[in-house]
């Protein structure tokens, strides 16, 4: 299979984005070449923390680090990731952590893996693994996490992986990224908690702190430099700031009457990339149906072949369904 770069060049990283991919090239050379140290540094497993604030690149290092990977070893299976929601997975171009390392849910997951192995299916599926990747770490709780850490470490090299989490040196590369000032994970403690709990918890718990590299990315590059107005409410936003925080007439000044009629067509097309923000579910879902059904004239947006078996099935029209 022919592998490529389509649109994340690692030449285009900033200074920190580079710092992390040149830690990864570092463990690749060194595997290649069947050597424990390079340039003075010694070949040892990496547990890295990717954390940054929303639009500072971490998904396009995350890519890269991916794409790298699997490139230099050309492997498909040599690089995968995961991420703790649907959206999140489908965001970032990966599976769901449960997907992907066939992690229960309900009662089981809360049920101690102590003693468990991961299947047969698993270990074929990560013997290949050198880099494993997680997104939205905010969200992936001390449990989940130590659901994580444990499929690997019984998954990794055909099950042969050591007693640490991830599989010690079987996995030599893991990176986890997020940003902790995001979502906190749902009916679980964030991995950065202390404090003793579930035994698969206190797992999850002792994974995290063999994190010892981390590289936080500061200097925002998704929005121009001509957005500062914007940056400065998101990272007011971000850190909590009351409304007092923001500048309001700012706010103001962006609602769409108040835009000249140029800009306002930008948001009346499809196809800008421009951003609306409204203050309840019910009007955000209003908007995203009319343009879902709008697009739908043209090409479907998904076909669905429905039944309905119903009492009422035979009184329904289409739009119902």
């Amino acid at each position: 299979t022919l592998l490529h770069l389509p649109h994340e060049n690692p030449r285009h990283a900033n200074r920190m984005q580079r710092a992390a991919i040149a830690l990864l090239l570092h463990a690749l050379y060194c595997h290649v070449n069947k050597c424990a140290t390079h340039l003075g540094v010694a070949y040892e497993p990496r547990r890295l923390l990717l954390l940054g604030k929303p639009g500072a690149g971490k998904s396009f290092v995350a890519k890269v680090l991916i794409l790298l990977t699997r490139m230099v070893l050309n492997e498909q299976g040599a690089a995968a990731g995961g991420a703790p929601t649907g959206v999140a997975a489908f965001e970032a171009g990966v599976k769901t952590w449960h997907s992907f390392l066939r992690i229960p849910v309900g009662s089981k997951f809360s049920t101690s893996f102590d003693g468990l192995g991961a299947s047969g299916e698993l270990q074929q599926k990560l013997a290949p693994l050198f880099m494993l990747l997680g997104d939205e770490l905010s969200m992936s709780g001390r449990t989940l996490f130590g659901w994580i850490a444990h499929q690997t470490r019984t998954g990794i090299a055909n099950g042969h992986g050591n007693n640490e989490p991830f599989g010690g040196p079987k996995l030599p590369f893991v990176v986890m990224s997020g940003d902790f000032h995001q979502l906190d994970p749902v009916f679980d403690s964030p991995v950065y908690k202390p404090g003793s709990a579930s035994a698969n918890s206190n797992y999850g718990r002792q994974a995290y702190l063999m994190f010892g590299d981390v590289i936080l990315l500061e200097e925002v590059v998704r929005q121009h430099e001509s957005q500062v107005k914007l940056r400065t409410m998101l990272d007011s936003m971000r850190d909590g700031a009351g409304a007092t925080g923001y500048d309001m007439e700012f706010v103001k000044s962006r609602r769409l009457p108040q835009l000249a009629a140029s800009e306002r067509r930008l948001f009346e097309e499809d196809g800008h990339g421009t951003l609306w923000v409204f203050y309840t579910h019910e009007k955000a879902w209003a908007r995203n149906r009319a343009v879902l059904e709008r697009r739908n004239l043209a090409v479907p947006v998904v076909k669905v072949r429905a039944r309905n078996n119903g009492s009422h099935a035979r009184r329904a029209i289409a739009k119902d369904f």
